[in-house]
């Protein structure tokens, strides 16, 4: 959980990924785990791992939050990849 805050977010996911090993249901990790892909921009795994959490402990607040997110997120980097702007959006200064 620290990597997390430190913002190390890959050696966080590193160990939010041990941790599903041993604990493949606890909904706080795959909560956590999903909000850390989202930061990562793998928001398909976000949605895989939120939706596990959803069903352990279905309408939590944070993963109904996080979840929105990763969809609208999704939405955006999907808009702007089919037009070739992906990585050109803040460049006019």
């Amino acid at each position: 959980m620290l990597k997390n805050i430190l913002k190390d977010y890959e050696g966080a996911l590193e160990d939010f990924d041990k941790v599903n090993v041993l604990e493949p249901n606890h909904a706080f990790n795959l909560r956590i785990r999903g909000d850390v892909k989202r930061i990562l921009e793998d928001y398909q795994g976000a949605l895989e791992d939120l939706d596990k959490a959803d069903v352990l402990e279905p309408n939590h607040a944070f993963t109904l939050q996080i979840c929105g997110d990763v969809k609208e997120l999704h939405q955006i980097f999907v808009f702007f990849s089919s037009r070739n702007l992906v990585g050109k959006i803040f460049k006019c200064r």
